[in-house]
């Protein structure tokens, strides 16, 4: 009997070993997102660019009044990188860029940027750190951390005295602007990207549906920490950056690199008001 007992135990042992390993795994698989009753349906107007580049982050710089856009500076991985923020005017012509050969390694990748007021620069994410760039594009500062060298920065957003990051996994962190952690948030959906500021909001581009339309945006609400899926976007076939001016949400898509639906580098204006 006792023989029996002590199988049965190691049965039940194992049982539950699988058990674990299973739940392990589905909460370290990151979050799919899909639509609710709540999520607001938004059908945009398409602005092609000029030249096709690989369009990541997108900012508003609320001084010159303009657009700046990251391009990573390649149309393929194999290719050289020539990265570069480019600047376009209210309606979206190009008008002038700034060169960042000269300041980003090989390995980094230009991805999420946002333009701080507080001393007329814009913050890139590129991977394994943050920088603080010039118009000039020289490097007035740049932070990294265990967590973005692991997980990677990728999107990038100025909030007053502080930064957001957002990895390309597992987390959203929020540092202060010489690098020193403050807020480390669990967040983890599958496909996120970008982020911006919109009130007590953070907006975040999520989705990577490059021929259908479930593409998102997701809200973090800074007060209440809580996520929502707040618009889905038709049209943008290829997320990337995003931000919002009169009450009108733009966003970058990469149509050209990812050979999407929609092959061009373009930008699509919604209504949200």
């Amino acid at each position: 009997m006792k023989k029996y007992y002590r199988i049965l135990a190691t049965m039940i042992i194992a049982c539950i070993g699988i058990i674990s390993l299973i739940c392990l795994k589905k909460i370290n698989e990151p979050l799919v997102v899909r639509e609710t009753e709540e999520t607001i349906l938004l059908n945009g107007q398409t602005k092609t660019l000029s030249e096709n580049f690989t369009c990541t982050g997108l900012t508003w710089d609320t001084k010159e009044k303009v657009f700046w856009v990251a391009d990573y500076g390649a149309t393929s991985n194999d290719k050289k990188k020539n990265p570069r923020l480019v600047k376009m005017d209210r309606n979206l012509n190009i008008i002038g860029y700034i060169s960042l050969f000269d300041v980003l390694k090989s390995d980094d990748n230009l991805q999420g940027i946002s333009y701080d007021i507080s001393n007329d620069s814009i913050w890139i994410a590129t991977g394994d750190s943050c920088k603080n760039v010039s118009k000039l594009g020289a490097v007035i500062k740049e932070f990294s951390s265990d967590e973005i060298m692991k997980y990677k920065s990728n999107g990038i957003c100025v909030d007053g005295d502080s930064v957001w990051v957002l990895c390309y996994s597992n987390y959203l962190l929020k540092y202060s602007k010489n690098g020193e952690l403050l807020e480390k948030v669990s967040f983890d959906y599958k496909d996120q990207d970008m982020i911006t500021l919109y009130g007590n909001q953070l907006l975040i581009t999520v989705g990577a549906d490059y021929n259908g339309d479930n593409n998102f945006i997701l809200s973090y609400d800074l007060k209440t920490k809580e996520t929502s899926v707040k618009f889905k976007v038709l049209g943008s076939y290829s997320v990337e950056g995003l931000t919002i001016l009169d009450e009108k949400l733009y966003i970058a898509n990469d149509g050209f690199f990812h050979d999407a639906k929609n092959k061009s580098s373009y930008i699509v204006r919604y209504n949200i008001d």
